[in-house]
């Protein structure tokens, strides 16, 4: 209409609104937030803005798509908009988002220079870069040595291992200690030669530490013979050699 009166006039395309996020502080734009308006030529003004939507929806200006004209999006974008929890989820996944680019993918020559900064180096040059370097290595090299050192969380053993716990202490009080990598049926046949005279029980007790721990056996039973196999390692009384050193 402009042109047709002789006013130059022109369409600009844009964006209108948009959703403040106020977790990132910023506004999200989308696709459905595109607007159009006119823009003519005014001698002394230049190009001025001539909005017709103004005149034609007025609450365009100040409200969403998504409040005036529901159908113009998708279905999803509607069920989002129509519950406000989803909405603050999805607000807080787009700040998380948002600070993954700007803080990762975008960490550029100016954002580190003024990381080192804030560290306190403020010349980029090669000997201030070795030195932070090497002092960011040893802090990353401490860090895991410690969480190394700590290990995982150890979990107590259950009655079946404490039970032969006591047993192997009460068999090292009697000159017969087993080494860490003796199992019960070859730290048996070691009792067996070393001390021939301990009671047959001991021999007994470590063969069925073996089944109870590695056989196949029913849960009612287990329990049972767990319990059974306590009270007769509680019971075991052993003795040392008086004239026999303890074997290691």
């Amino acid at each position: 209409m402009m042109r047709a009166a002789g006013v130059p006039a022109r369409v600009v395309t844009g964006y209108l609104g948009g959703e403040w996020n106020p977790i990132g502080s910023y506004f999200i734009v989308r696709q459905s937030d595109a607007h159009s308006w006119a823009e003519v030529w005014l001698d002394g003004r230049g190009w001025t803005r001539v909005d017709p939507t103004a005149v034609v929806a007025p609450e365009r200006l100040q409200r969403g798509i998504l409040d005036i004209l529901p159908n113009a999006v998708s279905a999803p974008a509607r069920f989002v908009w129509s519950q406000p929890w989803l909405g603050a989820l999805l607000q807080r996944w787009d700040a998380l988002n948002t600070a993954w680019n700007d803080r990762i993918v975008k960490f550029n020559y100016n954002d580190q220079l003024h990381l080192l900064q804030q560290l306190g180096i403020k010349s980029a040059g090669a000997e201030a870069l070795g030195w932070a370097f090497g002092a960011g290595l040893v802090a990353w090299m401490l860090w895991i040595a410690w969480h190394v050192g700590r290990g995982g969380p150890r979990s107590r053993p259950d009655k079946l291992a404490r039970a032969y716990i006591a047993l192997c202490r009460k068999l090292g009080r009697a000159g017969v200690t087993r080494e860490s990598h003796q199992g019960p049926l070859t730290f048996a046949s070691e009792v067996s030669r070393h001390r021939p005279d301990l009671p047959a029980d001991v021999h007994s007790l470590l063969l069925r530490y073996s089944q109870l721990r590695y056989g196949r056996t029913e849960h009612n039973s287990y329990v049972a013979e767990v319990r059974d196999f306590e009270r007769e390692v509680s019971r075991l009384a052993l003795r040392a050699r008086a004239s026999e050193t303890p074997h290691r």
